[in-house]
């Protein structure tokens, strides 16, 4: 069974609240990048649920973990939670880095154990960005398109060339639907991530400074292209709060 952690009851579910349920743990500074300031990375990832029901059992506590070999730890401030395959549930969703490729967007679910018993376990990642300590920012995800079929956002290197790409979940892997240069959306030190998705009258479309963090854009993706808006010639948090809350 390919699942997606949160898919079907008989499986088991995440409820649809934040994503309290998916944590990471063991710290480590085997990897050493410090892009993140004094978040470290992580060994393992561990889903809790308070409660789980099993091939249509009876509902207990469910909790399962993953930790990655050596050479490999989670570069990210958090798990992220976001429905990606259109199903009733949620995927998590996390960046990876590794000492041979750097880093790439995974997505954890449910998989088949040895057992036969539904384990978390990785469902689907992008290719690595290919070089030691680089690093990409998760954006977002949503139906940024309005086809009805969910979409996963990042920006790859927010530090250098600053590309914002879009993933689709397609038959357990991730298919890149659209890129475009010039945004940033995280400075080398800081714990936090800047804008993030809004939805503004039905529309999905993120909120992004550009690369010199100079001025604001709204990102959108129509069909396979990313257009922006200039919201500012400003990155103040104020503005950015705004532009999320669909205000100028």
């Amino acid at each position: 069974m390919r699942g997606l952690i949160f898919a079907a009851a008989a499986v088991f579910a995440v409820p649809a609240a934040a994503c309290d349920v998916a944590r990471f743990a063991d710290p480590t500074s085997e990897y050493g990048h410090n892009v993140l300031g004094d978040t470290p990375e992580w060994k393992t990832l561990t889903v809790e649920l308070p409660t789980a029901r099993i091939g249509g059992g009876t509902g207990k506590p469910f909790t399962r973990s993953v930790t990655l070999p050596k050479g490999r730890v989670f570069e990210d401030l958090q798990p992220r939670c976001a429905d990606l395959d259109g199903k009733p549930g949620r995927e998590i969703i996390v960046v990876e880095s590794s000492a041979e490729g750097g880093a790439q967007l995974a997505i954890y679910g449910a998989v088949t154990g040895p057992d036969g018993i539904p384990t978390l376990g990785k469902i689907a990642a992008t290719p690595p960005i290919g070089r030691r300590n680089r690093w990409l920012a998760p954006a977002g995800a949503g139906d940024f398109d309005g086809d009805g079929r969910p979409e996963v956002a990042y920006v790859e290197t927010p530090h250098l060339s600053g590309v914002l790409r879009y993933w689709r979940l397609e038959e357990g892997a991730l298919v890149e639907v659209a890129s475009r240069g010039g945004f940033s959306n995280h400075r080398i030190g800081e714990t936090f991530i800047t804008g993030g998705v809004r939805d503004c009258g039905g529309e999905t479309a993120l909120v992004l400074p550009n690369l010199d963090w100079s001025a604001l854009f709204i990102a959108r993706l129509v069909g396979r292209k990313v257009e922006v808006e200039l919201v500012a010639e400003s990155t103040d948090e104020e503005v950015i709060q705004r532009a999320r809350i669909c205000r100028r």
